[in-house]
């Protein structure tokens, strides 16, 4: 094997590692296309690499996550298999970036004849490295491998049929985050998506504590009087599974003073910031528009205008100045870390109707959606540039063929003029879709004809809410016309969106192949399709896989990347197939007191592994678990007072099960207050073990945990203790089997044991 592409070499520590992940390409996996005079080079599942007047190749992007406290040390790429293909081409030159709101005809880049004429490979290197960053606890590298070289002279393509990339890392390099279980349970759901090495990530993933009742997973920011209008979204992420809280622009204004800056928007990141660091923030909704809740401006020197309307700044908590210059996330050397650790989306409301309509539809669309329209993605395209032949038909083509992998048919409306985008969502309900052609504030057009713009959303009597993005320009202008496209079709009445990913500014095109705007929006239906992710987290991940193309540069990816922004609930499970609606078993009565509590999740016939399960008494109890592949969770509850205990299960997929159970008397002590004990109530643990404690006066305690080998594996207490109270144990990182508990205290020491169940 031959070997290339070397970023960096150090004296490896003791404690340094290594990486390998081998890339296999069959012959079969390219293929070639004619137009003009040109080829087109393709690879299955590759993106491209375009460059203006050079050849146009084939580029494969790939993340790998490395240990939460290392640093990547050298990359090399050791290449094998080598094959050439038959026949000469004429590689396509790659073309300026073209804003989608430019509908006269355009100039042609021609071949650079230094590069056509050489006989030199293009591209002349293999791999191409960039900075590590954090995602939520987990260290990520991103790479571009290129296997395939063009020597233009020759017309004669090769490509590398077996690449195996090495990655060594060094330990000990940066400090290693603490998340909370949620934040972990999603977090690793939106790595899995992302990397390369999935097998690696419980190996390599943060500290991880126990949830705690006092966390805040869901927050929702208002600017105006909404408290009251948004209190059945906030009660029901609760029972959801995530803890969700309430907080005005005004009380995070008087309590924050911003890390960077000192601006509103400053203090909204620093709230942010806190309560992921200290309660377990997942997910984020910006409730209101700009004029109560403001954007943050990313700067682009790029483009004119230079100022982009950037709610990703608020999904990361690095520093978006660095150099305190007051314009925010500028790419290259000034580079925030840009990877999301929240999930952010914007519900844009100028008044309590506007919530209440919302509400309705979302309700609708994650408990009771019409099923008829499901698997139906609505595909309207136009003429982008008549000279170039190039058509929105090319990119709605491309979601047409990932959607079909799980079963959806698209509605392809080329060319056809308004009411018939908003006549087809009317009557097939559809849960997708994709406008492709020009665009402004109020919608999006073949050429200067109306496709779906503002004038069809009143008139839309869709009952299942449908999730759209676009790659046209300026209909989701939101902090510039009040309101735009985007914002009617998420505030304008109980039909339309619950979600729109739309651009505030042009759309970029580099026709005839994709430009930005075309690959993120294919890259996001490719992770609805794939991933089956919240839709918050696969706009997120959308975006994050062109990471280093957005943040590497000023050009157009900077552009296109920051000026995309996802207005509805972030935190909503899209559809790929027929939900089912889930049904649970579990007691319907129980006492006060330390406990487990079992539930038990079917789909009516067979048990449903990985649903969330979520257990819910205001002020005691907020627990979760995840069911195993016999359908069941255990989870130790500790109620303390008479009342109702919410039960919900939820699932991708599926339809939440709604149920509760009532919590009764007072559980008797096992041992009076008055004297000296400790024990455990439930044997049968999860991710925690609760130990009671009851003291009449202050008593040394030992309590260690050891498993069948008779190994320490958690010194759980040592020193005094009185009074009574309960110790909780995290047990997430142990393995499923039995474990015991050692106590000593008045000279007195026994042990009890402890199953540990996955």
């Amino acid at each position: 094997m031959k070997k290339l592409g070397v970023l960096l070499v150090l004296t490896l520590p003791l404690w340094a590692g290594v990486i390998n992940h081998t890339i296999t390409i069959n012959a079969d996996d390219v293929h070639f296309k004619n137009y003009n005079q040109y080829t087109i080079v393709e690879i299955d599942g590759a993106d491209q690499l375009v460059n203006p007047g050079e050849p146009v190749m084939p580029m494969l992007i790939h993340h790998f996550v490395i240990p939460p406290s290392a640093e990547v040390t050298n990359i090399e790429v050791l290449e094998g298999d080598m094959h050439v293909f038959d026949g000469t081409h004429t590689l396509l030159p790659g073309q300026e970036p073209i804003a989608f709101s430019m509908m006269t005809e355009v100039d042609v880049t021609p071949p650079n004849q230094a590069i056509y004429t050489s006989s030199d490979p293009y591209p002349a290197m293999n791999l191409v490295t960039y900075p590590t960053g954090m995602k939520t606890g987990f260290r990520i590298c991103e790479m571009h491998l290129y296997p395939m070289h063009y020597i233009p002279s020759q017309g004669q393509l090769e490509l590398t049929r077996e690449m195996t990339v090495r990655i060594t890392y060094e330990e000990g390099v940066h400090p290693v985050q603490t998340i909370t279980e949620r934040q972990y349970d999603v977090a690793k759901r939106a790595i899995k998506a992302l990397v390369s090495n999935p097998e690696d990530i419980d190996k390599f993933k943060p500290n991880v504590r126990a949830d705690a009742i006092t966390d805040v997973n869901f927050a929702i920011v208002i600017g105006g009087s909404f408290q009251s209008d948004f209190e059945a979204m906030r009660l029901w992420k609760t029972k959801k599974g995530y803890n969700a809280e309430i907080i005005t622009v005004s009380w995070i204004t008087s309590n924050y003073t911003g890390y960077d800056g000192t601006d509103t928007q400053a203090r909204i990141k620093d709230f942010f910031a806190d309560y992921y660091t200290n309660k377990g923030l997942v997910f984020a909704v910006l409730g209101g528009d700009v004029a109560t809740v403001p954007e943050r401006d990313c700067y682009n020197a790029w483009q004119s205008p230079s100022t982009l309307a950037c709610d990703w700044y608020y999904a990361d908590i690095s520093d978006w100045d660095l150099d305190n210059d007051n314009q925010y996330g500028e790419p290259g050397t000034q580079q925030p870390d840009a990877y999301h650790d929240i999930y952010v989306g914007r519900i844009p409301v100028d008044n309590s109707t506007e919530v209440t309509s919302y509400w309705t539809k979302l309700q609708t669309f994650e408990k009771n959606p019409p099923t008829a329209g499901i698997q139906k993605v609505v595909l309207p395209s136009g003429w982008l540039w008549y000279n170039l032949n190039y058509h929105g038909r090319y990119c709605n083509n491309k979601i047409d063929t990932i959607m079909a992998r799980v079963g959806f048919t698209s509605g392809k409306l080329e060319e056809q003029s308004a009411p018939a985008t908003r006549n087809w969502i009317n009557s097939n309900g559809p849960q997708l879709g994709h406008p492709c052609g020009h665009g402004n504030d109020a919608g999006v057009y073949n050429q200067y004809t109306n496709m779906f713009t503002n004038s069809d959303v009143p008139y839309l009597t869709n009952t299942l809410g449908f999730i759209m993005n676009s790659i046209a320009c300026y209909p989701g202008n939101f902090d510039g016309n009040d309101d735009c496209f985007a914002e009617r079709l998420i505030t304008n009445n109980a039909y339309s969106a619950i979600d729109a990913i739309f651009n505030c500014r042009y759309g970029w095109g580099q026709p005839p192949s994709f430009g930005p705007s075309e690959h993120i929006d294919t890259s996001f239906f490719s992770i609805f399709v794939d991933d089956t992710l919240w839709i918050g987290v696969a706009q997120a991940q959308s975006v994050i896989h062109w990471r280093a193309a957005i943040w590497g540069g000023w050009g157009v990816w900077h552009y296109c990347g920051c000026e995309l922004n996802l207005l509805g609930d972030p935190e909503v499970h899209g559809y790929t197939s027929i939900p089912i609606a889930l049904q649970a078993t579990h007691s319907s009565q129980i006492q006060c007191g330390s406990q487990s509590f079992t539930v038990n999740v079917t789909n009516g016939s067979v048990p449903v592994d990985d649903a969330l399960v979520c257990l819910y008494k205001d002020g005691e109890i907020h627990e979760t678990g995840r069911t195993n592949a016999s359908g069941q969770v255990v989870i130790t509850i500790n109620p303390q007072s008479e009342g109702t205990m919410y039960v919900t299960a939820t699932a991708f997929n599926y339809l939440p099960y709604e149920g509760s159970t009532t919590v009764v008397g007072i559980a008797e002590n096992k041992i009076e207050t008055v004297g000296n004990g400790i024990w455990i109530n439930s044997t049968v643990v999860k991710d925690r073990a609760i130990i009671n404690y009851a003291f009449g006066a202050s008593s040394h305690a030992s309590i260690r945990m050891f498993n069948v080998a008779g190994a320490l594996v958690n010194d759980v207490y040592n020193g005094q203790i009185s009074g009574t109270g309960v110790l909780t144990v995290n047990t997430s990182r142990l393995a499923a089997g039995i474990y015991f508990i050692t106590i000593e205290h008045d000279n007195v020491q026994h042990t009890e044991s402890i199953l540990i169940v996955r």
